[in-house]
């Protein structure tokens, strides 16, 4: 198990591979706002709100742009 999935300050955690990179990287500006959109309408519709307020709680806490 990697590391960062065992980390309990972190304890999720996956691989992007080379050419994920690249290939997001050649992505139009377009296409990459839609892609963060959509990951972020996903997460909201996985989590309640309560937990949604509470992960942005931890971010404010930790000084990390959301």
């Amino acid at each position: 198990m990697d590391k960062a999935c065992r980390d309990t300050q972190r304890p999720f955690a996956f691989r992007v591979s080379r050419e994920d990179i690249i290939r997001f990287s050649e992505s139009s500006a377009e296409q990459r706002l839609t892609w963060l959109q959509e990951a972020r309408d996903f997460v909201q519709s996985a989590l309640s709100q309560q937990d949604i307020e509470r992960w942005y709680h931890l971010i404010k806490a930790q000084d990390i742009a959301p």
